[in-house]
């Protein structure tokens, strides 16, 4: 099976390829045609879509954000040690 998702570079948004049932989802949800060059364009009538499909072009809903990496940074954190553990406040150790 082919994978569904597409990011889209550089927003790290990501659709989801219906296409195999993009018809039965027409007047349900949103649906958009992605292009190669990671473009879209909504779909308005089911002319469009059916046109879109013969052209085999993916026909996507939206899925949202990536969201960004987070990194930890222990060294510049107020610490405490307990028991032999450090502990830290978790809002200084996220980046």
């Amino acid at each position: 099976m082919d994978n569904r998702l597409i990011i889209t570079e550089p927003d790290n948004f990501i659709f989801l390829d219906v296409t195999d049932r993009a018809e039965d989802l027409f007047e349900i949800l949103e649906l958009y045609v992605h292009y190669d060059d990671d473009s879209q364009s909504m779909v308005d009538t089911i002319y469009d879509l059916r046109r879109a499909i013969e052209q085999h072009q993916r026909i996507v809903i939206e899925g949202g954000f990536i969201p960004k990496q987070r990194t930890l940074n222990f060294s510049d954190t107020d610490k405490i040690l307990v028991d032999g553990y450090w502990y830290g406040k978790y809002s200084q150790i996220l980046n």
